[in-house]
C-alpha cells in the first residue's frame, strides 16, 4: 500500500518540477486613456507601452483608448468592481475628487519614495499641488498648461514696438501702455483691441488676480479671502482697460474665443494657455509670449497646476509593483518625450532643454519656474458652484455695473458660507 502512494505521488511531483520551469501567468494590467492613437502623444504611450510588455514578460499590458467622457466611464467602471489598474487622461482636481484612503486611487509614495522611485526635487512644485490628499500622493501630472501673455508680433512691430527685447512687457503699466498703441480705430468703431481685459475664461481671471499678489483661500485653506485688496485691484483694473481707457472690449461686445480673436486680429494681446501656441502657429500668425505680466501687488503669483493629463493607479489593482513600473516609466524615464509634443513639463531638466528656453515656449517655462503657484481646489468642494460666483462677479464688473470693491464683498458671502458647509460636514 506504501509503494502504491509513492508511485502514485509521483507524477504530481513531477509535473511540480515541471511547472517551475514555465513562466508564471503574467500580470494582466489594463490601461485606459483618453490621448488618441493619431496624437504624437498618444503615439509616444503606445510605443511605451509596447517596449515595456518586450522588456517584462511577466507582464502583459493592454491599452485602451477611451472615446466619450472618460472621467464617467472610470467611476463606473469603478463602482462596478471592473476598474482598469491605471488610467491616463485625468485632470488636476482627479486626487482631491477621488483620492482619500477609501478613494478610487492608490497613494503612491511608499512607490515615490521607494528603492525605485526618484526624487521629488526632480520636479516643480506643480506636480504636487493638486497631487496630494491628506499629505498622501494620489496622481502624477504629466504635463502641464501654463499661462502667459500672447503679442501679436506683426501688429506690435506695426505700432512701433520692439518684440524684440527679452520680456517686452515687464508688468501692468507696460501692458497698459502697449494696449493703448496697439487700440486702432477707424471713427466710432475699435477695429483691433489691444488687450482681452475680461479674459477667456474664470481660470484666466484668477490667474490675472494671482498675478497681482491676490489670493482667494487663507493659507490653510479654512476661510476665504475673495475679497483681498489686491483682489479688487486687479478686478478694477481689468475693468478700466474697458470702460475708462478703451483699450478692451467688454463682455458681450465680440464673438468667439480670445484665441480666435487674436488669430484674426481682432485682439492683439491676451492672456492665454500654452495649448494655444500650435493653432496660432498653424494660422500663420507671428506671436511672442511674456511671462505674466505681473501687476503691482508683492509676491506675484499665478494659476497652479493646470494639468492637462495626470497619471493614477486604480485601487483595485492587483498588480500594484507591476502597475508602478509602468507608472515610472511613463511619468518619469520617458516624460521628456512626453512633453516636447504636448504640455509644459513639470521636470526641471526638461524645462531647461532648447525648446523651452526660446520663444515662443520660454515664457511658460519662466513663469512656472518664477512665480509662486496657488488654485482654487480644495477637497469636498462644491468647485461648479464657487466658479458660478466668481463669473457672475467678473462680468458683472467688467460691465460696468458695480465696483469690484462692492462685487467682491458680495461675493465673499457665498463663498464663504459654501466654505463653511463643506467644513460641517
Amino acid at each position: 500500500m506504501l509503494k502504491f502512494r509513492v508511485f502514485a505521488v509521483i507524477p504530481v511531483v513531477l509535473a511540480f518540477l515541471f511547472s517551475l520551469s514555465l513562466p508564471l501567468s503574467a500580470a494582466e494590467i489594463t490601461v485606459w486613456t483618453n490621448w488618441g492613437p493619431a496624437t504624437p502623444h498618444g503615439q509616444i504611450l503606445a510605443s511605451i507601452v509596447e517596449e515595456f510588455n518586450r522588456e517584462h514578460p511577466d507582464v502583459n499590458v493592454t491599452l485602451d483608448v477611451m472615446s466619450g467622457n472618460f472621467e464617467e466611464k472610470v467611476v463606473l467602471a469603478y463602482t462596478s468592481g471592473v476598474a482598469p489598474d491605471i488610467i491616463i487622461g485625468g485632470v488636476a482636481r482627479y486626487a482631491l475628487e477621488f483620492g482619500g484612503d477609501d478613494g478610487m486611487f492608490l497613494a503612491l509614495d511608499r512607490f515615490i519614495d521607494g528603492p525605485h522611485g526618484f526624487s521629488r526635487d526632480e520636479f516643480v512644485s506643480d506636480m504636487w499641488v493638486n497631487s496630494i490628499v491628506d499629505g498622501k500622493t494620489y496622481q502624477l501630472a504629466l504635463d502641464g498648461n501654463e499661462r502667459a501673455l500672447f503679442i501679436n508680433a506683426d501688429l506690435a512691430l506695426a505700432a512701433g514696438l520692439d518684440v524684440s527685447q527679452p520680456v517686452p512687457v515687464q508688468d501692468w503699466d507696460e501692458l497698459l501702455s502697449w494696449a493703448r498703441k496697439l487700440t486702432r480705430r477707424n471713427g466710432d468703431e475699435t477695429v483691433q483691441w489691444g488687450f482681452n481685459a475680461n479674459q477667456q475664461n474664470n481660470g484666466d481671471r484668477l490667474h490675472w488676480m494671482w498675478l497681482n499678489g491676490g489670493a482667494v483661500w487663507t493659507d490653510d485653506y479654512s476661510e476665504s479671502v475673495i475679497n483681498h485688496p489686491r483682489n479688487v485691484e486687479a478686478m478694477r483694473f481689468a475693468a478700466q482697460m474697458i470702460q475708462e481707457y478703451e483699450v478692451a472690449p467688454a463682455p458681450g461686445a465680440y464673438s468667439g474665443s480670445a484665441v480666435a480673436n487674436f488669430q484674426n486680429g481682432r485682439f492683439a494681446m491676451f492672456i492665454g494657455a500654452s495649448t494655444n501656441i500650435e493653432s496660432t502657429q498653424r494660422a500663420g500668425i507671428q506671436l511672442v509670449t511674456v511671462p505674466g505680466p505681473p501687476g503691482w501687488g508683492e509676491n506675484p503669483g499665478r494659476f497652479a497646476g493646470a494639468t492637462a493629463s495626470t497619471i493614477q493607479i486604480m485601487s483595485t489593482t492587483r498588480y500594484p509593483e507591476a502597475a508602478w513600473q509602468l507608472v515610472r516609466r511613463i511619468a518619469y524615464e520617458r516624460a521628456p518625450e512626453i512633453t516636447d509634443v504636448r504640455g509644459i513639463p513639470y521636470m526641471i531638466e526638461s524645462l531647461k532643454v532648447d525648446k523651452f528656453q526660446s520663444q515662443p515656449w520660454q515664457a511658460f517655462a519662466t513663469s512656472i519656474m518664477t512665480y509662486e503657484g496657488r488654485n482654487q481646489l480644495v477637497k469636498g468642494f462644491d468647485g461648479d458652484a464657487f466658479w458660478g460666483v466668481v463669473e457672475s462677479t467678473w462680468l458683472s464688473v467688467m460691465r460696468g455695473e458695480i465696483d469690484a470693491q462692492v462685487a467682491l464683498d458680495q461675493a465673499a458671502g457665498p463663498i464663504g458660507a459654501m466654505r463653511a458647509e463643506w467644513r460641517n460636514r
